[in-house]
């Protein structure tokens, strides 16, 4: 993992994962959220919090979490191009706006 995602990051998202496993992904997208506003700082939370926009049909939310992402480390876009939990908006010009295609 890059310097620039925190080293404690993952162990943030610990407690949304089982939300994400039982396919409870609003529920997660919400959680993570919360998580957000205290670790702002923390692309990786916006990646994962985008994932679950997507996977919960909030196309809008995902493309600007997944453009935060982004925007504080680049590798997040190759990361996307071959998410499957992004495969919900693959279709929005928006999405290929963001990641290049």
């Amino acid at each position: 993992m890059p310097d620039t995602i925190q080293r404690f990051a993952p162990e943030l998202w610990d407690s949304v994962r089982p939300l994400y496993d039982a396919g409870r992904y609003a529920e997660a997208a919400n959680r993570g959220r919360e998580l957000i506003e205290a670790r702002p700082d923390q692309a990786y939370l916006y990646y994962n919090v985008a994932c679950c926009e997507s996977l919960a049909g909030r196309t809008a939310d995902a493309v600007e979490h997944l453009r935060r992402a982004i925007g504080m480390w680049e590798g997040c876009r190759d990361m996307a191009i071959e998410d499957g939990d992004f495969d919900p908006i693959r279709d929005e010009h928006a999405f290929w706006d963001l990641v290049g295609g």
